[in-house]
């Protein structure tokens, strides 16, 4: 057990699972062989937020021998205001590849949106990313979220009638601040999908829900047997134990 806080249940199993791959499909994505991803930067974002779907999506990059062999192809970018170093969360920075205004000029199949102490709203630092995100997201054909990204999306307005998930240990504090926003916010999901948004739950959720998305662009453009086989041997490389929308202890730990 690596969490000790009477105050919260401690019978997590955390630590103790096994890789499933068991996710089922609950809709078909609508995406091309090549698909583009935007990552949005902005200071005190959380580096594993946005850097552990890149890792999964980087698997399929466009240089890799799988990518030449199946015609599949996954290219990611990192989006910020512009091409100064962006500091993270825990002092280190980020070199961005892509501006905004640029990036609002192109076709993005995908933007992910990444969380941490500079995703709350009335944070003007990332005030140009809310910009980016409310102009772009009309022409994306999925727009994910990690972490407390959710809150910052849903703070544009973009989530008004949908489902959506957020860090637990920020569940609060972002159900109370976008209570005028439409939101149905859901306490026990590691990730939620409702149409083109995907968000998931703290940090290392994403991982979960980005292999889940992985998953099923292999499995729109291969045989069942073929996306498994190939979405196995991907993220078996990086060793994630994928869990399901429903695997979600923290709801528990703190109590929602």
């Amino acid at each position: 057990m690596f969490i000790r806080n009477t105050s919260h249940p401690t019978n997590l199993s955390i630590g103790s699972r096994s890789p499933k791959h068991s996710f089922v499909p609950t809709m078909a994505l609508q995406l091309p062989r090549h698909v583009k991803v935007g990552f949005v930067l902005f200071p005190l974002a959380f580096p594993l937020d946005w850097s552990g779907p890149l890792d999964v999506f980087n698997t399929l990059r466009p240089d890799s021998p799988i990518a030449a062999s199946s015609d599949l192809s996954v290219s990611s970018t990192l989006l910020a205001a512009d091409l100064y170093p962006v500091e993270m969360t825990g002092g280190w920075s980020v070199v961005p590849q892509q501006t905004f205004s640029e990036a609002l000029k192109e076709e993005w199949d995908i933007i992910l949106v990444p969380g941490g102490r500079g995703a709350r709203p009335w944070d003007e630092n990332n005030a140009p990313a809310q910009e980016f995100i409310k102009a772009i997201a009309p022409n994306v054909k999925y727009l994910l979220t990690v972490c407390t990204g959710s809150w910052l999306v849903a703070h544009t307005g973009l989530l008004s009638g949908r489902r959506a998930t957020t860090n637990k240990s920020a569940f609060n504090n972002a159900k109370e601040h976008t209570k005028d926003k439409g939101v149905t916010w859901v306490p026990k999901a590691r990730w939620v999908v409702d149409e083109k948004f995907w968000t998931a739950s703290g940090v290392s959720a994403g991982l979960d829900m980005a292999s889940a998305f992985f998953r099923q662009f292999l499995a729109l453009h291969m045989t069942p047997e073929e996306a498994k086989a190939t979405g196995d041997k991907l993220l078996g490389v990086l060793e994630i134990i994928e869990n399901g929308p429903e695997d979600d202890p923290w709801a528990e730990y703190y109590n929602l």
